[in-house]
């Protein structure tokens, strides 16, 4: 069935969809950089997506969604901590270490680890040439990104681009386990649990780091406070949104956030955050959202069997 013979109702909601992932997630960078400024990044991260999982599961519910099933319950559980629970936990302690811009830039680079991640499990997808093009020159991108040459060029984070990488990585592996596993079929609910899930990881993580008395000895700022205000009510729904995305448009379409979102993020960082966009910034993030669009937009081959 071709898209002009789907219902306006349904492209309606591609498209709202569509711009709630571009445009919300391209925002959440720069209000993740601003919370943990003075809020410890677990703290923030748990209330986040404890507050907001709640109200997704108690909609998903009122609107007649089931409740999960054991199977389903074990998988949410997985890919909540994955996603929300490990790699947004390591964004958030990221982002105290580096700018939102080149934090998004980084970021961009997940889709390439889902192509190699194909390629190098048991009878997955081999790469196109296409596709290889592209996973060569995302990984050149982001050493530019973070290489240093000397002179008056500032020294990048290690650690920061460190933490960066493994978010990269670990929600790349959750994404190909989520692509079969069952999970509820209200995405509500779904999106709801998996929230709770890894908003109660990252609360366990900061009560095992001491990060309540932190807040207690030193209350955040107001804009810490209106920068977690924002990613409850407003910046969840970007995950919500990936999350009815992921069910109900092509892979190809959902991977386009991508090399999308980090255009969002450099220029909310540059006009609202007073983060520089240097040449290397631009050069880099140019290499990888090139490479993030070939990738998203080559044609798998399946790996013959010997």
């Amino acid at each position: 069935m071709t898209d002009s013979g789907s219902p306006p109702p349904r492209r309606a909601k591609l498209a709202l969809a569509l711009a709630a992932v571009y445009l919300i997630w391209g925002s959440t960078y720069l209000a993740i950089r601003w919370m943990v400024a003075d809020v410890p990044s677990f703290v923030g991260g748990g209330i986040r997506y404890g507050t907001a999982g709640i109200a997704f599961y108690v909609i998903g519910r009122t609107f007649g969604g089931q409740p999960a099933t054991r199977a389903e319950l074990r998988n949410v559980a997985i890919v909540g901590f994955c996603f929300l629970g490990v790699s947004n936990g390591l964004v958030g302690l990221a982002s105290r270490r580096l700018p939102s811009s080149l934090t998004a830039l980084i970021l961009a680079v997940m889709p390439l680890w889902v192509a190699l991640l194909q390629a190098l499990r048991p009878r997955g997808v081999k790469p196109s040439s296409q596709a290889t093009v592209g996973l060569v020159a995302g990984f050149i991108g982001t050493g530019i990104l973070v290489w240093r040459t000397g002179g008056s060029q500032a020294a990048v984070d290690r650690a920061g681009v460190l933490m960066l990488t493994l978010a990269a990585l670990v929600w790349a592996a959750a994404s190909l386990f989520a692509q079969n596993a069952a999970r509820p079929k209200s995405w509500p609910v779904s999106a709801g649990l998996e929230m709770m899930i890894g908003g109660g990881a990252q609360l366990l993580f900061a009560a095992t780091r001491g990060d309540f008395a932190r807040v207690i000895a030193s209350p955040p700022g107001s804009r810490a406070v209106w920068a977690l205000a924002y990613l409850i009510v407003i910046g969840s729904f970007g995950y919500g949104a990936f999350s009815w995305l992921v069910r109900n448009a092509s892979p190809a379409l959902a991977a386009t956030y991508g090399y999308v979102n980090p255009l969002v993020a450099v220029t909310l960082g540059a006009l609202l955050g007073g983060e520089a966009l240097g040449p290397r910034i631009f050069l880099g993030g140019s290499v990888i959202v090139a490479s993030v669009f070939l990738v998203s937009t080559a044609r798998p081959r399946a790996v013959q069997s010997s």
